[in-house]
């Protein structure tokens, strides 16, 4: 996920990336996050500015939500559904700070 991620946002023209995936089986929500921010500090990105939405509810989700909440991005659980959270970072990509709407 971290050098996914590094490639992703070090793309021309990539200045917003949405992590968004459906309860996967022993998927590791806080060790996703944890390659996610790792790659974006190491692009140098900010990753509050630069994750639109992180969705990815599972195993591990409570330690997910504390390591986004310190980098101040915003999570969704699966009280939110994938078109929800699709819709969510769209509208999050279009504001200048990526967190109004």
């Amino acid at each position: 996920m971290q050098e996914l991620t590094k490639l992703l946002v070090s793309r021309p023209g990539v200045d917003k990336l949405a992590v968004i995936m459906n309860v996967v089986s022993n998927t590791r929500s806080d060790l996703v996050a944890r390659g996610v921010i790792k790659g974006m500090v190491e692009a140098g990105k900010d990753p509050s500015r630069t994750i639109a939405v992180f969705r990815l509810p599972g195993a591990g989700e409570e330690e997910c939500r504390k390591i986004l909440d310190h980098y101040g991005v915003p999570f969704c659980g699966r009280e939110v559904s994938i078109d929800e959270a699709a819709a969510l970072a769209v509208a999050r990509a279009e504001t200048p700070t990526g967190h109004h709407a």
